[in-house]
């Protein structure tokens, strides 16, 4: 191994190729989930009526401080959990 003996290491043309591949392959992939995301959403949110109303949730309307109370809002609440 070139560690072992000091001398300089060279990556063969073969793996950086491969890791190009696994670059592209890579950011493809969240490519489409980006997509998948944004127009599959949008599709199921049309389909089902989900999001279209402003009626107010059983937390608000039947709030006891029990069973039912309301989350607080925070931002990219989705995104980042505790």
């Amino acid at each position: 191994m070139c560690r072992e003996s000091n001398e300089k290491c060279i990556i063969p043309k073969e793996k950086e190729k491969g890791f190009m591949n696994t670059l592209v392959l890579l950011l493809i992939c969240v490519a489409v989930l980006a997509c998948g995301y944004i127009f599959y959403g949008r599709w199921l949110c049309k389909q089902w009526g989900v999001g279209e109303n402003n009626e107010p949730t059983p937390a608000h309307t039947l709030e006891d401080g029990v069973d039912y109370v309301p989350a607080k809002a925070r931002p990219f609440q989705v995104l980042c959990k505790r």
